[in-house]
């Protein structure tokens, strides 16, 4: 019985997405790829996006060349606590 009723509902879900389906192709048919690219829309989308990438990447290489130049002012005043012999010192050797 629960089998029964089951089967009734994937049918009856099956047939209305065939309905709304079989309703949508001659719109889905008249959407070609060419219309599509040269749409408003999608010049409005792809024009955002060249331009979010643009800050977005030049934000990351400014905070890059920031961190960058730190790193090298640090590694300038740490050289002179090293000595010479630290890695003999390090490894062992004498």
């Amino acid at each position: 019985m629960l089998e029964f009723i089951a089967l009734i509902i994937f049918l009856i879900g099956f047939i209305g997405m065939a309905v709304i389906i079989a309703k949508k192709m001659p719109a889905l048919a008249e959407l070609s790829p060419e219309k599509t690219k040269d749409s408003v829309f999608f010049r409005g989308i792809k024009k955002k996006g060249s331009l979010f990438m643009k800050g977005t990447i030049s934000k990351t290489s400014h905070k890059t060349k920031n961190y960058l130049s730190r790193f090298r002012q640090i590694s300038l005043k740490n050289k002179d606590k090293f000595s010479d012999d630290f890695w003999r010192k390090i490894r062992g050797e004498k």
